[in-house]
């Protein structure tokens, strides 16, 4: 028998030590070099250590698998890194570009975001950012270069409904948001969470046609990715 991350557990070793997003339970696992080593040896061999196993399997982080060994997507350098980044700092990086027609759809979908995370958690909020991609994903979708200015407004947009609403609104609400209005619109767009190791911070941003899209263009170079949907 063989074990693997258990389903919706994203994971990352980053210069040798693991950081896990347990998706499910909304938690994130970061694991030193001791316990890191010990997962490796557990993924490379089920009976190496089964007191370590016995402790990740009643986490929820592993469970059985057949087919081989788990993957692993691994970073070694440690060249990353963005120090402590906000995400509301990141004005600079967007253009003020504003359609006021736009405003009810935008300020719904900020709306839906958040109520989907209070309401069902992260898993059920990123379930139903999959079915709208896969949903837009089977229509035609928006040429990229019209993509990318329609999704530069929408960011925008976002940034300017976030402070007229009375609740909280950070990066991983605001890239949830921006991500369903543009698949409603039939963009193409992807939702990515990248993390740092020390000091630990994961950051939410959206893109489109492999650009940034309303953030610091250096996030994917600089966070490696965690979760890219």
């Amino acid at each position: 028998m063989q074990f693997g991350f258990a389903e919706h557990v994203h994971h990352l070793l980053l210069v040798d030590e693991y950081i896990l997003l347990d998706e499910v339970r909304d938690r994130y696992v970061v694991l030193g070099r001791e316990w890191s080593e010990r997962l490796s040896l557990i993924l490379a061999d089920c009976e190496s250590d089964p007191d370590g196993a016995a402790m990740f399997l009643n986490r929820g982080l592993l469970h059985a698998r057949t087919g081989g060994h788990q993957f692993v997507s691994t970073v070694s350098s440690a060249d990353f890194g963005i120090d402590n980044y906000e995400w509301r700092s990141t004005s600079r990086f967007r253009s003020d570009q504003r359609e006021l027609r736009a405003f009810p759809a935008i300020a719904f979908a900020i709306a839906r975001s958040y109520w989907m995370l209070k309401r069902h958690g992260l898993h059920g909020a990123l379930q139903k950012l999959r079915q709208l991609k896969k949903t837009a994903l089977s229509r035609d979708v928006v040429q990229t270069a019209h993509a990318i200015e329609k999704a530069k407004i929408a960011a925008d947009m976002v940034a300017l409904c976030a402070r007229c609403l009375p609740f909280r609104h950070q990066c991983l609400e605001a890239s949830l948001a921006a991500s369903m209005y543009l698949l409603s619109a039939r963009v193409n767009v992807d939702f990515k969470i990248g993390v740092q190791r020390y000091d630990f911070l994961a950051h939410a941003w959206i893109e489109v046609g492999g650009q940034v899209i309303g953030d610091d263009p250096s996030l994917p170079h600089r966070m490696p990715t965690l979760l890219a949907i």
